[in-house]
């Protein structure tokens, strides 16, 4: 008997819809996966730095009660060097002149072209950074509370200098944007490198803390599309497109 053409093709094209389902079903249970593997290694530095620093409360708290020994003994001993306190008016002056020299790198970059432009895209958000509150840049208190060791803001592999948003953490390939707003740039350009996310946040939300890069949301990059970008190209999957914060209105 003959076969049937039109049922022979029927069959075929929706074995490859079927295929295709599939495939696109695999993709995210890889991406999943990654963002597990990211999420995990995440949790595993901040377990790690948070008992570094228990360990060293648990000192300082031996030290107090042997001085409190001494006194009870009559002794002579500085109890000013053990305040917690101690140190936070220099630490604050340093990390003002650190963000100073951050705002230069919060932008990037020459390659801000009209093409780009066009593929601008807005996200409901605080005001952008060149229209903040002034009283947000002078809380302080907030920048204290945020003030980190820069232990973990090493400088990190980019893909490729078009697209500085994305960034090779945890030796995985991720998109970067604002955890809190969703931004990943100003009206001048992407923000540049991790520096400028974390300088960011600090301005833009004093008030919310974070560990790490806590500051950032990462979107796991396909392997597909990070080969392009290495290469300069456009990403065929996901775009990269700057989200910026709507202007206000009157502005």
């Amino acid at each position: 008997m003959a076969p049937n053409w039109e049922e022979f093709s029927a069959n075929v094209h929706k074995l490859e819809i079927f295929e295709r389902i599939l495939q696109e079903q695999d993709r995210m249970l890889r991406i999943g996966i990654e963002e597990d593997y990211i999420a995990c290694r995440l949790m595993e530095q901040e377990a790690e730095a948070k008992k570094l620093k228990r360990e060293d409360v648990g000192t300082k708290l031996a030290n107090i009660e042997k001085k409190k020994a001494a006194l009870m003994r009559g002794e002579s001993v500085n109890v000013d060097e053990d305040d917690p306190l101690l140190g936070l008016e220099t630490k604050r002056r340093s990390t003002s002149r650190v963000n100073d020299d951050e705002t230069r790198d919060e932008s990037a970059s020459q390659h801000d072209d009209a093409t780009q432009s066009e593929k601008e895209a807005s996200v409901f958000s605080n005001p952008d950074d060149e229209e903040f509150d002034a009283s947000c840049s002078e809380n302080d208190g907030a920048r204290r509370k945020h003030a980190r060791r820069d232990s973990h803001m090493a400088v990190l592999q980019n893909v490729h200098e078009k697209f500085p948003t994305v960034l090779l953490i945890d030796d995985v390939w991720v998109e970067v944007t604002c955890a809190e707003c969703g931004i990943n740039a100003s009206r001048r350009g992407f923000f540049k490198a991790i520096s400028g996310f974390r300088y960011h946040h600090n301005r833009k939300h004093p008030d919310v803390t974070y560990e790490g890069f806590g500051f950032c949301k990462r979107r796991v990059v396909s392997e597909a599309d990070v080969q392009n970008m290495k290469s300069g190209r456009e990403p065929d999957e996901v775009p990269i497109v700057r989200k910026v914060a709507p202007r206000r209105i009157g502005h």
